[in-house]
């Protein structure tokens, strides 16, 4: 093995394996620490969307549906338990836009237009299936509010 002199001490040579990773390593990062994933992690991933809207649906013989204002909620779990991860707001076109990080959700609501009396524990509008969320990407689902 050849030896460099360096300042009047000879020293062995880095493998340029070494040097490259070093250099490969910083090459872009803004940053020099990393961290392990966590339950934080989520928060930190590109986000997904759905868009849908809140309709009021059924109700007397030759009733369409229609769409409705109100707030919609996206769930981890499809018992609506604990907070929701995401709220949006639906313009009075019903329409909604929610921004989530990527994963599955359960999407529920409420509308002024739409009342149960008494008031239910979760919101009494969902949506008729679960929603897969990719990041990048846009999901669609409509909350469906049952009318009588």
């Amino acid at each position: 093995m050849r030896r460099v002199a360096r300042g009047g001490v000879f020293a062995r040579p880095r493998p340029a394996v070494a040097l490259a990773t070093v250099l490969l390593a910083g090459a872009g990062c803004s940053s020099s620490t990393s961290r392990l994933p966590d339950a934080s992690a989520a928060s930190a991933l590109p986000d997904g969307a759905v868009t849908g809207a809140i309709r009021l649906v059924g109700g007397p013989t030759g009733t369409t549906s229609a769409p409705a204002p109100g707030e919609v909620f996206a769930y981890l779990g499809a018992d609506l338990a604990g907070r929701p991860v995401a709220t949006a707001r639906a313009s009075s076109d019903g329409r909604f836009d929610l921004r989530v990080p990527a994963g599955r959700y359960y999407l529920a609501g409420t509308s002024p237009q739409y009342s149960i009396d008494p008031k239910p524990a979760t919101p009494p509008c969902r949506a008729a299936a679960r929603v897969d969320v990719t990041a990048g990407r846009t999901s669609h689902a409509d909350v469906i509010c049952p009318m009588r």
